[in-house]
């Protein structure tokens, strides 16, 4: 790879400026009716207008940002290499990756790989693999099962171990076990084979160690949960056990041994979720031959690291994950992979240099207005509702008070004067920021909980809701348009970011938000008749949702889909009724922009955010296994669930009345 030395050089690598996309009037489709279709009103002429990129499976407003951020993220990481020695420790740490990873020497990350290879190589017991796991681990290399310190679901002041299911190359768990993935199963394992070739196996033992790991894997997906049942069972998330007793239904592995190898002193009580799997792998160290196991690591060793490498692994890997999976065409190029690999493993540190070059305290100022407008606004909807009584209406009331919200970036960064980093090891870099992150982990343990610790990076181009700490999350990179425009109508702002913050907030009251209290901690604040209507009504929605298709007539899942649908359809009407109150405050400021109103525009504004273009191969991986509805559905049936949407639309844009896709169901 040619190596970049200057602006002008970093300017060619990275192409034109992307600008985000915003709402034009002119983008509007006069053949097609608002009132029938406003996915199709607002977004055809752009989806015809912009053709998917070849190394994306999927094109909209989401990526569109987070191609703007990697653009502006590849600046600052040039400019973080080319600084002199001085440097903070967040620009030593972000030029080093950026440099090592822009002109990586595949010799050089090939010989630690094989290194790694031959230390599976010698496995050839069950303590051997137990001692090789815990090791792993303590690299911050994980194999098998997932870790992590998160807050506890019966004290919110408190961290807990968590340990949880993993260790699937495939999506979900069904996918092992479905027919219909039958050929999906045997493309993967072509690809375990093509993997293992590398890995110096014979050319005639590849296919049959191929075989060897989906029959490993398909043993854990056995005893592994779907997807959907944790997407709507959060409770499955967490099972607290002592530690003496986990160690006890352990036979080889022992989890003191497991934070022993960690470097901390062992907890007294850990999650040891999905009780299932964990016996199932833990039966598999006796009764699985060594060989098996060292097929499954190799195999997941090689993987773990194909993209980081580059040349023909990186390309399989493509071929598999991008291509069969996905349908994308071509491989993301080399430095947005190594910008991705940043926000991976040192994220905070990309972001604090984000943050300096782009965020102003205007938009954080006008976000916080925001929030506590769309606060206003749905502390009116519940004390408005007429299946809630007073006694939980009360109890909702103090969940929303209590709800903090995170608007930006976090109030400090982290520390990152222990990772040692150098300009031209790009897998030693790699592997010396998993190691750390993993003692930044361990060391909350026995500690009370950041309340200010963010989830996200400042330069991710999303925003969310944690039901353990009761807060609402939105980073910088999300506060731009098409969501947010400082310079923009009162209407796209509501329609956008406002109707994204109440949908946030919303999901504190959705089908597993509402499971927990105004402090986080994991509880019923609900009567049993207010909990039974709630769940009446969630399930009107899982029933409107199953029953909607998408193009070829394959159909949504309402219940995967839930959590996310109940949070348009509330988020949406908090902020109409946050948008009407502004506008009942200032009158003067309705003017008709570009032919149409405030009110209008509010519903262009929320269609144009979910502007998408999709592969047929993402589209179908998503219908299975996302959580959100199809955008162009999304789109169409928030407003299609008000009434205001009707009165809005009546009698213009082609049409004398809305025709409902959906029958109101109104939660909150």
């Amino acid at each position: 790879m040619r190596v970049v030395t200057a602006a002008a050089d970093l300017h060619e690598l990275i192409g034109a400026p992307i600008e985000p996309v915003r709402f034009d009037a002119s983008d509007l489709d006069p053949s097609a009716s608002a009132a029938i279709d406003l996915d199709a009103f607002v977004n055809a002429r752009w989806r015809a207008a912009n053709p998917l990129p070849p190394d994306r499976s999927s094109w909209d407003c989401f990526t569109i940002l987070h191609e703007r951020s990697l653009q502006i993220q590849a600046g600052i990481a040039f400019d973080a290499a080319a600084g002199a020695n001085d440097r903070s420790d967040s620009r030593r740490v972000v030029g080093d990756l950026w440099s090592s990873g822009l002109h990586a020497v595949a010799e050089v990350s090939a010989h630690r790989l094989r290194e790694e290879l031959l230390r599976i190589d010698a496995l050839d017991t069950p303590a051997a693999i137990a001692a090789y796991l815990c090791d792993r681990h303590a690299r911050g290399w994980p194999l098998l099962f997932g870790f992590d310190v998160d807050v506890d679901f019966d004290d919110p002041r408190a961290t807990i171990a968590c340990i949880s299911q993993a260790g699937l190359g495939l999506p979900d768990r069904d996918l092992y076990v479905d027919a219909s993935a039958a050929a999906l199963r045997d493309a993967y394992a072509a690809h375990i084979a093509a993997l293992l070739q590398w890995g110096d196996s014979a050319s005639a033992q590849t296919h049959e160690l191929a075989a060897v790991v989906i029959a490993f894997e398909t043993r854990l997906a056995s005893a592994s949960l779907p997807r959907k049942t944790l997407a709507r069972d959060i409770a499955q998330r967490q099972r607290r056990i002592a530690l003496a007793a986990a160690d006890r239904l352990n036979g080889v592995f022992r989890w003191s041994d497991f934070f022993t190898a960690q470097g901390v002193a062992p907890p007294v009580d850990v999650s040891l979720a999905m009780p299932m799997f964990q016996a199932e792998w833990n039966a598999m160290l006796i009764d699985v031959p060594a060989a098996a196991w060292r097929a499954y690591f190799t195999f997941h060793t090689i993987a773990s690291l194909a993209s980081a490498l580059g040349g023909e692994l990186a390309q399989q890997q493509h071929r598999f994950y991008g291509e069969t999976l996905r349908g994308q065409k071509q491989p993301i190029p080399r430095w947005k992979q190594v910008l991705e690999t940043i926000n991976v493993h040192v994220a905070d540190a990309l972001g604090e240099l984000y943050v300096a070059h782009t965020f102003s305290e205007s938009a954080w100022r006008r976000a916080e207005e925001l929030v506590e407008r769309l606060r206003s606004a749905l502390r009116a909807r519940i004390g408005a509702l007429d299946w809630m009584s007073e006694a939980t209406k009360a109890q909702a009331l103090v969940k929303l008070d209590a709800m903090r919200a995170k608007i930006g970036h976090p109030v400090r960064w982290h520390d990152w004067s222990g990772l040692a980093t150098s300009p031209d090891d790009w897998l030693g870099n790699l592997l010396a920021a998993r190691a750390f992150e993993q003692r930044r982990v361990l060391a909350k343990l026995g500690r009370a909980v950041d309340a200010d610790e963010w989830s996200m990076a400042a330069q991710t181009v999303n925003a969310g809701y944690d039901p353990q700490r009761n807060e609402i999350v939105f980073p910088a990179a999300i506060l731009q348009p098409p969501f947010f425009d400082a310079n923009a109508d009162d209407a796209l702002n509501y329609g956008g970011i406002g109707a994204v913050i109440a949908h946030e907030m919303t999901h504190g009251f959705d089908d597993q938000g509402s499971r927990f209290g105004a402090d986080g901690r994991l509880q019923n604040w609900w009567n049993d008749g207010d909990r039974a209507r709630f769940e009446a009504k969630t399930q009107q929605l899982v029933d409107l949702f199953d029953a909607a298709t998408i193009a070829g007539g394959e159909h949504v899942d309402g219940r995967l889909t839930l959590g996310e649908n109940i949070a348009d359809f509330g988020g949406l009407a908090i902020a109409w009724d946050a948008h009407a109150a502004a506008l009942a405050e200032n009158p003067a400021s309705d003017p008709m922009l570009d032919g149409y109103d405030q009110r209008q525009r509010f519903f262009f504004a929320w269609a144009t955010i979910w502007r998408q273009i999709l592969t047929p191969a993402e589209a179908r991986t998503r219908l299975r296994f996302d959580a959100h509805a199809p955008a162009a559905l999304r789109a169409n049936a928030a407003p299609s669930n008000m009434v205001e949407f009707g009165e809005t639309f009546a009698h213009t844009c082609g049409t004398p009345r809305p025709i409902r896709a959906l029958q109101q169901v109104r939660v909150w």
